[in-house]
């Protein structure tokens, strides 16, 4: 006589499975006839039959297909087999998995789309047996969930883990093996590339080497930040109208104020005009710096280290978007940047 119910497991994992069996036996209210599982009450094959044509049999016969899925259960060809029949024939496949199997455990059977069960999962196993058209009291069928997991502790520490390592948990620490064997390629050049970085550090003439060297080795926005704090240094000392022609110097354009109304700034100007820190076109009203002062030659070569590099970074698309959620604005070498993140004033021109 056929069954309905198969019960696909390892022999290994028996004391797991009487439980299983019994549990859902009382739960549905059904009787043994109904439950094909080989283990459960002394077997089921008859003497002087094929052990593998009525497996065969049983399945193909069966409604549903239950996988008590174990360590046990994938390190056996004959339970991989099972499994592969059930899916072969289409038939309703319920997977539980028994901890600590996961979800994953999955991903190398047929069954690698499907999502299986927790074991503990009573009321989601339930839906699974009354979507296959089964009918029983829900209140009976949790009760004596209930009572089986409150014996599942006392029931795994009975079973045995395999003794040969399974196809698929020998492909996970494979990976695993793999994935390490990548990370200390990545440190051991993540360490090369210090003790270059020490070397030259070791090498470095002065302090400019120094500082020099370790913005070499920052990421783009580190880079960024020490070139700002550079610039706010230099800058700092020297008087903003010097500030603002550099800044349009190195910009391309010409610092020209407005000599009808800028009054002020043209008195700041025309001081520093007769200290010769700044050169007065008087017929263009155009206003540059003199280089040849050490503190303003600097600032010129910071400033334009800067302003360069801000230009070179047009496609290190991960700059910009860190500058435009820091400083909510995008990154450009404008006045709105001097004024915003240099903190200095920039004198407007014509």
């Amino acid at each position: 006589m056929t069954k309905e119910i198969f019960i696909s497991h390892a022999s290994a994992d028996k004391p797991l499975v009487d439980g299983f069996v019994k549990f859902i036996r009382l739960g549905m209210d059904i009787s043994n006839k109904q439950i094909y599982c080989i283990s459960y009450n002394k077997g089921e094959i008859p003497s002087g039959e094929s052990f593998t044509e009525h497996i065969k049999v049983n399945i193909n016969s069966a409604k549903i297909v239950i996988l008590v899925i174990t360590e046990n259960f994938l390190n056996s060809n004959f339970c991989m087999a099972e499994l592969g029949a059930a899916w072969a024939m289409d038939k309703k496949i319920i997977p539980i998995i028994v901890p600590p199997i996961k979800f994953d455990s999955l991903e190398s059977t047929p069954l690698k789309a499907k999502q299986g069960i927790r074991l503990e999962e009573i009321d989601v196993f339930a839906d699974e047996l009354q979507g296959s058209g089964y009918n029983f009291t829900i209140s009976l069928f949790n009760e004596y969930g209930e009572e089986f997991k409150s014996q599942l502790d006392a029931l795994l520490s009975k079973i045995e883990s395999p003794k040969n390592v399974s196809v698929m948990k020998y492909e996970t620490l494979k990976n695993e093996v793999n994935s390490l064997v990548e990370k200390s390629k990545r440190d051991r050049q993540k360490i090369d590339e210090l003790e270059e970085y020490c070397r030259k550090l070791e090498a470095a003439k002065d302090s400019t080497d120094v500082r020099e060297i370790k913005k070499s080795n920052m990421e783009s926005w580190g880079q960024l930040k020490e070139l700002v704090g550079e610039v706010k240094d230099t800058l700092r000392p020297l008087p903003r109208e010097v500030i603002s022609a550099l800044f349009y110097e190195i910009k391309g354009e010409v610092f020209r104020p407005n000599r009808q109304i800028d009054y002020d700034i043209w008195d700041g100007i025309e001081t520093l005009k007769h200290e010769e820190k700044l050169f007065v076109d008087e017929d263009e009203a155009e206003v540059t710096v003199n280089r040849e002062y050490p503190d303003i030659d600097e600032a010129y070569n910071v400033l334009n280290q800067l302003y360069m590099f801000i230009k070179d970074s047009y496609n290190d698309t991960e700059l910009h978007q860190t500058f435009k959620k820091e400083y909510r604005m995008p990154l450009s070498f404008n006045t709105n940047f001097v004024r915003n993140i240099l903190e200095i004033g920039i004198f407007a021109t014509l």
